[in-house]
């Protein structure tokens, strides 16, 4: 009988690595391939997965990462829009605090950055809220849950434009041939489905691979869908381990300890990403818990733990994109220790 700790273990093992065996979920959730398919399938239809998806090492192709804060209101969705349409947008959540956005890019050079900021500004300047501020990211050491690996090269792109544009259309949905059928409309435009009909993806992913672009296969999750799993019409679980986001800004107590905390800090599971930002408050870490009062807990263990002299923290209230994250805190220790 399916239960929700096979939902569980399946979410786990295909965030752990969403190219996995076919095989190995059966041996690991002792069930049928055909019984895995039927969950896969469902998590899948109800939008809990959102994409099979990879994680791009950054260091490798030395990407900048640039977070956005916006001043705008629920009268003015024009900006929102616009924001959502562009392909550098790795992630956008709405918050509260003094600003109501707070975007996230990831791009090639900061000439592309100022490129959108260019577009972004003829819409901010027509908004009676036309404010926004900056935070530029130096070093990166977490993504999406996974440690990133510091000790390849940096790697220069062959055909740049080109294979940078192919790495971003594959984020969205990798596994096109043997993921459950979803319209490929939801994901590509036509122009971009008849790019990736013309290209051995096999062939690009080993390349990929290869060069450790692309450090580690997994998946997206819908937040709200993930909070309202559904089996047979009965809820079947409280609240996720990682229901609430936040921004977590911090600084240490000596200017010389950030990087021997930024890397004593990626250990901790609750944390998704970790920045190295030119901030007071130099280190920019987006972090989960279950619910508020988690969120409370993790910051008295991480002043508790660590030479800590400062946070600032800005609660997300609606998670506007879809996000890789662990599903539960067991596979997050696991990935991350």
């Amino acid at each position: 009988m399916v239960d929700k700790a096979h939902r569980l273990t399946l979410l786990e093992e295909l965030y752990r690595n969403s190219r996995v065996r076919a095989s190995h979920l059966t041996e690991k959730l002792h069930l049928s391939r055909q019984t895995i398919s039927k969950i896969r399938t469902n998590l899948w239809e109800k939008h809990i997965i959102d994409r099979p998806t990879f994680i791009i090492n950054p260091l490798v192709l030395n990407l900048q990462y640039f977070f956005m804060e916006i001043k705008t209101n629920p009268s003015e969705p024009k900006i929102l829009e616009q924001i959502k349409k562009n392909d550098e947008l790795a992630s956008i959540d709405g918050v509260l605090g003094e600003y109501s956005l707070i975007a996230k890019f990831e791009v090639q050079t900061k000439k592309n950055f100022a490129e959108i900021l260019s577009q972004i500004d003829e819409n901010i300047s027509e908004s009676l809220f036309s404010s926004y501020r900056i935070i530029e990211c130096i070093d990166i050491f977490k993504v999406g849950g996974f440690v990133l690996e510091r000790t390849h090269p940096t790697k220069k792109l062959d055909d740049h434009e080109k294979k940078w544009r192919l790495l971003q259309l594959l984020q969205k949905n990798f596994n096109i041939k043997r993921w459950p059928d979803r319209p490929n409309e939801i994901f590509f435009t036509e122009s971009e489905q008849q790019l990736l009909d013309k290209i051995n993806l096999s062939r690009e992913f080993n390349r990929f691979q290869v060069d450790n672009i692309i450090q580690d296969f997994t998946i997206s999750l819908n937040n709200e869908k993930l909070r309202t799993l559904i089996s047979g019409g009965e809820r079947i679980y409280k609240e996720p381990d990682f229901s609430t986001k936040f921004y977590l800004q911090i600084q240490p107590e000596q200017m010389s300890q950030y990087t021997m905390l930024a890397n004593r800090l990626v250990k901790e599971p609750n944390i998704i990403d970790l920045y190295r930002t030119g901030n007071e408050a130099g280190l920019l870490a987006i972090v989960r818990t279950r619910g508020l009062k988690g969120l409370n807990n993790f910051l008295k263990h991480l002043y508790e733990k660590y030479p800590i002299m400062n946070t600032h923290t800005t609660v997300v209230v609606e998670e506007i994109k879809p996000a890789i994250y662990p599903p539960t805190m067991k596979i997050a220790n696991e990935i991350c220790n």
